[in-house]
């Protein structure tokens, strides 16, 4: 007996193969991309330009997966042309898919915010090394320091 590959993975097969061809068409578009995120953030060190370019690949890749459910609704609302309910219709045949989607989706997302606190966390570090270190007190700050003042 062979091992018959499920529904479910034939369906993440198809959507692969859906998004495969999407990032092939747009390849261009993730480089434009890095691109502007680099000339919009400015990167100072090797490790921002790193999290730049993340930022970069989990914009791209949700944008991949938009068009990729756009697809997937279009070919389906033309295969139920003639019926009143093409929507319904493209929902009942293609909703585990749609909901595969969304999870990808959900996951490029959380770690796009995920990438973005780093950034953040990046920033803040690099403008904090370049500010002079405060004293840890003034004397003249204590009460009675005209006592201790020579």
């Amino acid at each position: 007996m062979g091992n018959k590959p499920s529904r479910s993975k034939i369906a993440e097969a198809a959507i692969d193969e859906i998004l495969r061809a999407i990032r092939e068409e747009y390849a261009g578009e993730l480089e434009a991309m890095r691109a502007a995120y680099v000339a919009d953030y400015a990167p100072a060190t090797d490790m921002e330009r790193v999290v730049l370019d993340l930022l970069a690949s989990w914009d791209w890749q949700q944008r991949c997966l938009d068009r990729v459910e756009a697809r997937i609704w279009t070919e389906e609302i033309e295969k139920a042309e003639g019926s009143p309910y093409p929507l319904g219709e493209a929902w009942c045949k293609r909703s585990d898919d749609f909901m595969r989607i969304q999870r990808r989706m959900d996951m490029a997302q959380r770690s796009y915010y995920k990438t973005l606190e780093t950034w953040e966390r990046l920033r803040k570090a690099r403008k904090a090394a370049r500010r002079p270190a405060k004293p840890a007190f003034n004397l003249a700050d204590l009460p009675n320091a005209s006592r201790w003042r020579m």
